[in-house]
């Protein structure tokens, strides 16, 4: 947990969201954003802290013996150098991934890029890199909701042989507590207080486990000619023509 902590906070997540989408979108702390109407309060959000990072490294025995500059194993003595796999095809993914090597080699650790064809990244297990969990780190696009998704990161949706290779916890993310808080949630009435309490409590705990780290939303972009009217770009709807009933031209 440290040293995923640690990673949080050597990556100057801000940088690639100013760069990137030009600052219009919001960083992310869980699998919701912050004006979800249940985002929960009292939220770990881990700051870019390069030096306090650092010290948690050190804390956890990841440290660099020889002086090169990269950090090692404390019980192998292996250099940190974990491979992150990525898509080929997407321009922003590629940019920030140069910006995510980058940022972690000031914290010692090393990290080595691939790139796959979407096709490869997201083959079915157990053969799939991602699906099948053969890889130390990945980036990747996924999906928030108005219902928080709080099902990706169950232990039971690790993707085994036992469900098919079907579950979305690539991660493989095991944790008790979250699993009870986030089943009760999924087991409750909206608007109950077991409702808002379970999912406040799944978020505090994936705040502080950080079983991934969320990076920022995906803009959502669309364009009219002139004189188009009624046309409103919602986040919680898949098509920007979700109104197009609505949608006329002025006279």
């Amino acid at each position: 947990v440290r040293v995923r902590q640690a990673i949080a906070m050597c990556t100057d997540r801000q940088k690639m969201m100013d760069d990137i989408l030009f600052g219009r979108s919001e960083l992310m702390h869980v699998y919701i954003p912050s004006r979800h109407p249940l985002y929960a309060n009292r939220l770990i959000e881990w700051p870019y802290d390069v030096l306090a990072a650092n010290a948690l490294l050190d804390e956890a025995g990841f440290v660099d013996n020889n002086g090169d500059g990269i950090r090692e194993a404390p019980t192998t003595n292996i250099p940190f150098a974990p491979t992150l796999i990525t898509t080929l095809e997407n321009d922003m993914r590629n940019q920030l991934v140069q910006y995510f090597k980058e940022d972690l080699l000031a914290c010692g650790i090393d990290v080595q890029l691939e790139y796959y064809l979407s096709g490869d990244l997201y083959a079915p297990g157990p053969e799939g890199p991602l699906f099948g969990r053969r890889f130390d780190l990945s980036e990747f696009a996924w999906n928030t909701g108005v219902q928080p998704p709080c099902q990706f990161f169950l232990s039971s949706e690790i993707p085994t042989a036992v469900n098919g290779w079907s579950g979305q916890n690539n991660s493989g993310f095991s944790n008790e507590a979250y699993d009870a808080a986030c089943l009760e949630a999924l087991g409750s009435v909206p608007g109950t207080a077991a409702y808002l309490n379970a999912h406040a409590e799944a978020q505090r705990i994936f705040a502080e486990q950080l079983p991934i780290l969320p990076l920022f939303l995906r803009l959502k972009v669309a364009a009219t000619r002139p004189g188009v009217i009624n046309f409103e770009i919602d986040p919680t709807q898949d098509s920007e023509l979700y109104n197009i009933y609505e949608i006329d031209l002025q006279e």
